[in-house]
């Protein structure tokens, strides 16, 4: 019996996977999240970028951004989030 090997590409693996429909929607979904729990004045986007699915939540207006600098807004919204595939 003679012994067989392999070796797993990580790098074309990992970008399928941050490429792949269920990652996409789970970040936008996510960027949504986050966005909801910060209040009025922010704002979510989602885009694909070359490598991997991108999310961005940031303060659209003075007040927010006044409050998320004052109170780490963005930061306590996402903080306890947590990823739960369905």
């Amino acid at each position: 019996m003679s012994r067989r090997s392999f070796k797993i590409d990580i790098k074309g693996f990992g970008n399928e996977v941050m490429k792949a429909d269920f990652m996409a929607e789970l970040i936008s979904e996510t960027a949504t999240e986050i966005q909801q729990k910060a209040g009025d004045g922010y704002e979510a986007s989602f885009t694909m970028g070359r490598k991997r699915a991108l999310g961005m939540v940031w303060a659209e207006t003075y007040d927010a951004k006044k409050d998320d600098y004052e109170n780490n807004t963005l930061l306590k919204a996402a903080y306890p989030l947590k990823v739960v595939e369905k």
